[in-house]
């Protein structure tokens, strides 16, 4: 499952089986996220995209996979966060 136009159409519970199982990593996974969306500027689907916090999260995420400690279903699982909810420290645009 390495093909990333393939990861990017799988349902998420897919996506939280096979990072939960090791065959997929959160980082990679936000990586192929991240890259679709600059690749595809043009249909302005994001105001923002916080590259740093998504990878950094991702990374948090494997960690801790790997120490057996999940935390939820979808632990890894990348979402996007529509401008009209609130995120502490940053801007909310309403669209």
């Amino acid at each position: 499952m390495s093909d990333s136009s393939e990861i990017a159409f799988l349902p998420a519970h897919e996506l939280a089986s096979a990072i939960g199982a090791g065959r997929l990593t959160a980082e990679s996974v936000a990586e192929v996220f991240l890259h679709r969306i600059q690749r595809f500027p043009r249909l302005h689907a994001f105001t923002e995209v916080y590259t740093a916090d998504v990878i950094a999260a991702a990374k948090a995420a494997d960690l801790s996979i790997q120490s057996g400690h999940q935390v939820g279903q979808l632990q890894g699982v990348p979402v996007a966060v529509k401008d009209i909810v609130d995120i502490e420290g940053r801007i909310t645009t309403g669209g």
